[in-house]
């Protein structure tokens, strides 16, 4: 028999993630959310760079995502974003997730490459990238874009779907 003990966070509730209201006034966008907190983000952080300024006084929000019309159309900011702007143990949370991701990839990178029989120097030279590079991304250090990922995995003659490893039945105590 397994016991397994769950620890729950703030963010593994609906009410966390659920956004009640959005309003903005002199630069900042005010958020509230069904757990009864309220943040308030500097609306500066929430548009990329590339993107046309929202207006931000015509804000409309369900319990997902703050939708604001800009002159490229609709821009919408999920409700994680805010929160990662605005909880720092959220914020550390996602970044650690990310790094476990980076390093679960590697780790498959790796094993992928091992099973075709090549060597990090051949796959590097194959996708146009020096061996240092190539091993900091199998160790999950250094990020890595999807683009990157999939030219590596056609060096090494596989898709993204090789990424996906299939999970091993449970072995029952």
């Amino acid at each position: 028999m397994r016991t397994t003990i769950t620890h729950q966070s703030a963010w593994d509730t609906k009410a966390y993630a659920s956004i009640t209201s959005a309003a903005y006034h002199a630069g900042a966008l005010t958020v509230g959310f069904e757990d009864g907190s309220e943040v308030v983000v500097d609306s500066k952080q929430l548009v990329p760079w590339h993107l046309p300024n929202p207006d931000w006084t015509a804000v409309r929000w369900d319990s997902h995502e703050i939708v604001a019309p800009s002159a490229a159309g609709d821009f919408a900011v999920p409700w994680d974003v805010v929160r990662r702007l605005t909880d720092p143990a959220f914020a550390a949370y996602w970044a650690d997730m990310a790094v476990n991701e980076a390093r679960a990839i590697g780790l498959r990178l790796t094993e992928l490459r091992q099973n075709k029989g090549l060597t990090i120097e051949e796959v590097a030279a194959r996708a146009g990238s020096t061996p240092a590079a190539l091993t900091g991304q199998e160790a999950g250090e250094a990020g890595i874009s999807l683009r990157a990922i999939e030219d590596l995995l056609a060096v090494i003659g596989e898709s993204l779907d090789a990424l996906a490893v299939p999970d091993e039945d449970p072995i029952d105590e």
